[in-house]
């Protein structure tokens, strides 16, 4: 059972960060996704979503529950993302404890 979990955790991790690569790829900043007031629009998601892998990755996210669309309809990183993101980036690349 515990192998199980370290794999999910570790498949979680390795998608975020390479979502949040792409995102900085496409000029975008951490800060984009981990305020729930902000997020990613449709039009945004589209162009980091460009390759079969990417839309996959988005999709593994979606459904990991790290990331979920906020009231404006925008893609944002959920509470549990958020703690993820801020594990594996530090709070200064995310400034978590003001938005969680």
């Amino acid at each position: 059972m515990a192998l199980t979990a370290d794999h999910n955790d570790t498949a979680q991790r390795i998608d975020l960060t390479a979502f949040i690569e792409d995102l900085y790829r496409d000029g975008e900043v951490l800060e984009a996704i981990t305020q729930p007031s902000r997020g990613l629009s449709a039009e945004r998601l589209d162009s980091l979503a460009r390759s079969r892998s990417q839309a996959s990755r988005l999709r593994r996210l979606l459904r990991q529950a790290l990331v979920a669309h906020n009231s404006q309809g925008r893609l944002v990183l959920t509470a549990t993302g958020r703690e993820l993101a801020f594990d594996l980036y530090g709070v200064g690349a995310a400034d978590l404890h003001a938005s969680a």
